[in-house]
């Protein structure tokens, strides 16, 4: 598979997702993010910052999202 069909089917996955799809995403993220365990503080850091990290890459997908949607940085 060459450069190109790589990106594009990258773009048609991105373009794909819906605000229930964001939402669903943006929940289970805040979910991980505010995990608490009285007894588990090793697994419970370690849901919080997978929660963390995830919130970063649903705004990096969401921004993709957006840029893919307007055609490029011109429009």
């Amino acid at each position: 598979m060459d450069s190109i069909t790589k990106i594009n089917k990258i773009c048609k996955s991105v373009l794909a997702l819906s605000k229930a799809d964001f939402s669903a995403i943006d929940k289970m993220a805040q979910e991980q993010s505010t995990y608490i365990h009285p007894f588990k503080g090793e697994t419970q850091a370690m849901f919080s910052e997978l929660g963390n990290h995830n919130q970063r890459v649903l705004a990096a997908l969401k921004n993709l999202h957006d840029v893919i949607l307007k055609g490029g940085p011109n429009n």
